[in-house]
């Protein structure tokens, strides 16, 4: 029996539809959010922190996060100390000695226009750990009187005060990057980021994670 033209228009609808489906669709692995913490000083959580190195118990977040008077930082409880810090990358190194928490790969491949990104964090300095996604806007970019000197990557996604620190990571879990920067806060969250390009951001980890 031939089908309708009503079900003929729903099936090359439907096989349209089917095409435009990445063939390898973003996966998120919930064991990366096992890896994201709350980096809190004076009892209070202020940024995210995101283990690199599993079997040295080192950290990365922003270098923001630990500027000014020195503080006690913990994370999760566990005393954490600053042993490496870039103010022009806006990066840093932590460790706690006593804590190993399973580490987020470090990816290889710089990311492209586009690309599929997610993000796990404390925004606004909440004890729950929340999750954003978003897109590539532009892998690298520098503007005259917005980015000068080191160039920046400009994310497509969700962010608030407290997701400073966060790493960024690729549809294959991997970290391409780390939110440090909004452009316009809009009653605290932003839906336009950033922070140092991959090439820079590579630079500066690929030493801690080994």
């Amino acid at each position: 029996m031939s089908r309708s033209p009503l079900a003929r228009l729903a099936a090359s609808l439907l096989a349209f539809c089917l095409s435009l489906t990445p063939l390898t669709a973003f996966s998120l692995d919930q064991k990366v959010a096992q890896s994201v913490q709350a980096l809190s000083w004076d009892g209070d959580n202020h940024c995210t922190i995101s283990s690199i190195n599993e079997k040295e118990g080192y950290w990365l977040t922003a270098a923001h996060c630990v500027e000014g008077e020195p503080k006690l930082y913990d994370i999760a409880g566990h005393k954490a100390n600053v042993i490496k810090k870039s103010p022009v990358l806006d990066l840093a190194i932590m460790v706690t000695p006593d804590w190993h928490v399973r580490a987020i790969k470090l990816s290889k491949d710089a990311p492209k226009y586009g690309d599929e990104i997610a993000m796990w964090g404390h925004p606004l300095g909440w004890k729950s750990l929340i999750l954003f996604r978003g897109y590539i806007a532009t892998p690298s970019f520098t503007e005259a009187g917005v980015i000068e000197g080191v160039p920046q990557v400009l994310y497509e996604m969700t962010a608030a005060p407290g997701n400073s620190g966060s790493a960024v990571v690729n549809r294959h879990n991997e970290m391409i990057g780390c939110l440090q920067w909004a452009v316009v806060l809009t009653s605290s969250f932003s839906f336009v980021t950033g922070g140092v390009d991959y090439p820079h951001f590579y630079q500066f980890m690929s030493p801690w994670v080994k």
